[in-house]
């Protein structure tokens, strides 16, 4: 999935901000407010992300709505082959694009609204990915665990807490200038900083099998 998106940057520019609901590969079902690796690579990218609230589709309406159009237009059960789908659904795009007449907005086309996006204005470069700019994002996080069996679990791994915490709330914070995990109860109180690398720049790149020396 990571280079389909990479060949859509590609082509059309990195968007401003993707929004996406809570399944995989873009979400872990498991740890639902812990951001996977293809989150991080889009943050590092400069894009904004946002993960919509369960069983919540309004929150996707837009493309939710999409989805059927496009479903109506290509009517993917008649293509014959894959690579079929992919031409008819391309054709589509410049046609939703490029000719139709939009009512509301006087019979104007998307591209008569927005000329920008003949123009790809944010180019896709995966030289461009900032570890600077993920840690940013960490940093707005806070993750809420429940101590169990002595620990908290982040990013499938354990930060031992305490026999005397079980059962108790705590949140988690990430230190940027740190880099470290930060766990405190829910009334402030410092339990421990944690030393664990629980994710790298390093693991973002080899996951998105980019080389920054190159």
């Amino acid at each position: 999935m990571l280079q389909t998106f990479n060949r859509c940057f590609s082509k059309w520019g990195l968007p401003q901000k993707i929004k996406f609901d809570n399944g995989l590969p873009i979400v872990n079902p498991h740890q639902p407010d812990t951001p996977t690796l293809l989150v991080l690579w889009w943050e590092g990218l400069g894009i904004n992300t946002h993960r919509n609230t369960p069983a919540c589709p309004q929150q996707n309406a837009t493309v939710e709505g999409l989805q059927g159009i496009c479903a109506r237009w290509v009517s993917p059960k008649d293509q014959p082959s894959v690579d079929d789908f992919k031409k008819a659904l391309d054709e589509q795009i410049l046609f939703q694009r490029e000719v139709y007449l939009i009512t509301r907005e006087h019979k104007r086309t998307r591209l008569d609204l927005y000329p920008e996006l003949a123009q790809n204005p944010r180019q896709f470069d995966p030289q461009n990915f900032s570890w600077e700019r993920v840690k940013e994002y960490l940093a707005d996080q806070v993750w809420k665990r429940t101590v169990a069996s002595h620990c908290v679990k982040l990013f499938n791994q354990q930060i031992y807490i305490g026999k005397q915490f079980s059962g108790q709330k705590m949140t988690i914070t990430y230190d940027p200038l740190e880099e470290k995990m930060v766990v405190r109860t829910l009334d402030g109180r410092l339990i421990k900083v944690s030393d664990k690398v629980f994710v790298s720049k390093d693991q973002i790149l080899n996951y998105a099998n980019v080389s920054m020396n190159e």
